[in-house]
């Protein structure tokens, strides 16, 4: 803990605290709601054995290539779409509005697509949180790509995600990926195999 690394360390942020990346004993450690691989072991957040993540639950999420579109359907050469529809039961005391969000796609490759949500980000509307970017559909976003994002609050204190992106997909290349959701210091996670569509991937979880 003196902020040295010293022969049989990983690393030492000086101090003995765990949680933040470098735990007591100087080993890394993963971070479970920054989208980062913080203890270099390919895995991130969620996929990472340590992270107590909870899940997403129920509805369907797709990807849909750009490429795959008919020229005449195409509106400026819009960027690939990403689209995740769930229900959340967050564990712990959460505000998204001045907290942010995250979001990551991730296969056994690594990073397929990540982006965030500032503090600010959301308008609030009684019980919902709304974000929208007009100028994402044309890969002009300010978000990574994050188009529309809502939070609508559901019975016992639960909440009903919907996320739309637009972004470069193409490393969505397997079947078996892993959708992420972070809010505050709750990270949501659900995992498994995406079927082949003409236009991309689909799965109903």
């Amino acid at each position: 803990g003196n902020g040295i690394v010293d022969q049989g360390e990983q690393c030492d942020d000086g101090n003995l605290q765990g949680g933040d990346g470098c735990d007591g004993a100087c080993r890394l450690q993963e971070i479970c709601t920054n989208t980062v691989d913080d203890d270099g072991d390919g895995a991130i957040d969620c996929d990472d054995t340590t992270c107590g993540c909870l899940p997403i639950l129920r509805d369907p999420a797709v990807i849909k290539f750009a490429h795959t579109r008919p020229a005449s359907s195409r509106v400026r050469q819009r960027p690939d779409f990403f689209r995740v529809h769930g229900r959340l039961e967050p564990g712990t005391a959460h505000d998204a509005a001045t907290e942010g969000l995250t979001v990551a796609v991730t296969n056994a490759n690594g990073i397929v697509y990540k982006a965030r949500l500032l503090p600010g980000d959301f308008k609030r509307h009684w019980s919902t949180l709304t974000f929208v970017d007009k100028a994402a559909p044309r890969g002009e976003g300010t978000r990574e790509g994050l188009h529309r994002v809502k939070l609508q609050r559901s019975i016992r204190n639960g909440l009903v995600v919907t996320l739309d992106a637009y972004g470069d997909f193409s490393a969505a290349t397997l079947p078996t990926m892993t959708i992420q959701i972070g809010i505050g210091d709750d990270m949501f996670f659900t995992k498994g195999a995406f079927s082949k569509r003409r236009y991309g991937w689909y799965w109903a979880f």
